[in-house]
């Protein structure tokens, strides 16, 4: 038997509260640990809490969104609520208009000095510089030479119509030459011969410049017929023009496009 053995034990009183059993010496000081941690973390989740209270009350005074209750329904049934927005005179709502006359009815002295779509929408404006790289000779100079008779037509007929607007000349003398003008042009077109192509792909490169001639021949009867309008109306609604703007639109567009396979083509031969 060792000398601890033999060495009597102090005995241990248990009572409500507390204890003389020397484990409980031991062991305190964890428990003491294990209470502060809780109370660390509880601390931490409490502030969580609070300013994310705080952040959420403040983005609300951000917006300011005050009392909606009767400003929403005040505004809209006021009349003048609508006075904002561009709506047509027929109740038709209103569409964006690409010439800046806005919608509605434009005396044709208005619609001549704005920036029409005629003045400056042209297929040489549709057609990179860069398609013009490789291809052969006699397709560049039939292609080239089409639009720049097409582009040089549309600024002589800018220069008569916004001029005469501007200056308050005689609009029917202006628009009277503009289609003439015009006429020119179709002729112009309509008498150029599509060169002749050799290769692999000529029939296509043929096509492409006949399909182009021909939408240029229509991109002009568009023209013509903005100009008829013109001298037909002392006044002018921006949705005719804006049917015959997308007909000239969609001309020119067809016209670059198709001159543009063609030379493409053409520089594969």
């Amino acid at each position: 038997m060792t000398p601890s053995e033999d060495r009597p034990k102090t005995p241990v009183i248990e009572t409500a509260a507390g204890t003389t059993s020397p484990e409980n010496a031991r062991s305190g000081n964890f428990a003491y640990i294990v209470a502060l941690a809780t109370i660390v973390v509880l601390g931490l989740m409490g502030a969580g809490v609070s300013g994310c209270m705080r952040l959420t009350t403040s983005l609300a005074q951000d917006f300011d969104y005050g009392d909606t209750s009767n400003d929403l329904g005040d505004d809209y049934l006021d009349d003048d609520f609508f006075d904002q927005f561009d709506y047509q005179d027929d109740g038709t709502d209103a569409e964006s208009d690409d010439d800046g006359l806005g919608l509605g009815s434009h005396s044709v002295k208005d619609v001549l000095g704005g920036d029409l779509k005629l003045y400056s929408f042209t297929i040489d404006s549709c057609l990179p510089a860069m398609d013009y790289a490789n291809a052969q000779q006699p397709v560049r100079d039939f292609v080239r030479g089409l639009v720049i008779a097409d582009r040089d037509a549309t600024s002589d007929i800018a220069t008569q119509l916004r001029t005469a607007a501007w200056n308050d000349d005689d609009l029917s003398v202006a628009i009277q030459n503009a289609q003439t003008r015009a006429q020119q042009a179709v002729e112009d077109i309509r008498a150029m011969q599509l060169p002749a192509v050799n290769g692999d792909n000529a029939s296509s490169v043929s096509h492409g410049l006949e399909v182009g001639k021909s939408d240029a021949l229509k991109r002009w009867e568009a023209i013509q017929a903005e100009l008829d309008l013109f001298a037909a109306n002392e006044t002018i609604t921006s949705s005719e023009l804006r049917d015959i703007d997308n007909d000239l639109q969609d001309s020119t567009y067809d016209a670059a496009e198709s001159f543009s396979s063609a030379l493409s083509d053409s520089a594969a031969i």
